[in-house]
């Protein structure tokens, strides 16, 4: 009898944790694109001109280099180039 609560308590928590658990991975997998790093430096405070001209950019580090040229911190620098891969 104790078997039958224990395994009626843990199916349902071992679900939710491997739902959560794959919920990353499945959000890696999306495509990111231009436009995701556009956004991104916009929402963070980079004028829209300076994201459309980085975020075209050929390369991650040449995107990288013209947002820090401009004084954009590292940080949303890196994740905006990064966005733009897919």
């Amino acid at each position: 009898m104790m078997l039958r609560t224990m395994a009626k308590v843990l199916a349902p928590a071992l679900l939710l944790a491997a739902s959560v658990a794959a919920a990353p991975a499945a959000q890696a997998e999306t495509p990111r694109t231009f436009r995701d790093c556009v956004g991104y430096a916009v929402d963070h405070g980079v004028h829209p001109e300076l994201a459309y001209h980085a975020c075209g950019a050929i390369t991650f580090e040449h995107c990288y280099e013209i947002f820090r040229k401009e004084w954009v911190p590292a940080s949303i620098a890196y994740h905006a180039c990064k966005l733009r891969e897919a």
